[in-house]
C-alpha cells in the first residue's frame, strides 16, 4: 500500500491559498516593475513590492503547511492554525498594501499591522510545531536516538 499525503479539504485550502498568494505575488511584482513611469508614487511602488515579496514567501510557507498537514505528523491543529494565520495575515497585510498602492487611501492602513501580527503568529506556531513534534514519538531515529 502506497503512503503519501492525505488530500483532505483543508489540504486543498492550503494549496489553493498558496496558488493565490503566488499568483498575486508575481502579478504585484510585475505591476511594480513594468508600470509606466509616474503611474505610481515611490511609496506606492514600495507597497506593491513589499506585498508581492511577502505574498510569494507565504505562498511557499502555505505549501509547507499543506505538506505537513497532509503527512499527518505531529500536531495537526497547530499546523492548521499556522496555515489560517498565514491566510488571514496575507489577506490583511498584502491586501492592505495592494489596496493602498492602487489608490484606496488610508482606509486599509490599520489592517496592515494586524496582518503582520498574524503572519508572525503563523511562524511562531510552525516553530512550536517543530519543537513539539518530537515529543509525541519515542526513539524514532532522531539525532539523539542512539
Amino acid at each position: 500500500m502506497r503512503q503519501g499525503l492525505r488530500t483532505t479539504r483543508i489540504w486543498r485550502v492550503w494549496v489553493a491559498a498558496a496558488a493565490i498568494n503566488g499568483f498575486l505575488g508575481v502579478a504585484g511584482g510585475a505591476v511594480a516593475a513594468h508600470a509606466p513611469e509616474g503611474r505610481f508614487s515611490p511609496q506606492a511602488l514600495a507597497w506593491l513590492e513589499t506585498a508581492a515579496g511577502i505574498g510569494a514567501v507565504h505562498a511557499v510557507a502555505l505549501l509547507g503547511v499543506a505538506a505537513l498537514h497532509g503527512a499527518g505528523l505531529g500536531r495537526p491543529r497547530l499546523v492548521a492554525s499556522a496555515g489560517w494565520a498565514f491566510v488571514v495575515g496575507t489577506a490583511l497585510f498584502c491586501g492592505g498594501l495592494y489596496a493602498m498602492a492602487l489608490g484606496a487611501g488610508g482606509l486599509p492602513r490599520p489592517f496592515v499591522p494586524i496582518g503582520g501580527a498574524c503572519l508572525l503568529a503563523g511562524w511562531a506556531m510552525l516553530l512550536a510545531y517543530a519543537l513539539l513534534a518530537g515529543s509525541e514519538s519515542k526513539g524514532c531515529g532522531g539525532a539523539g536516538d542512539g
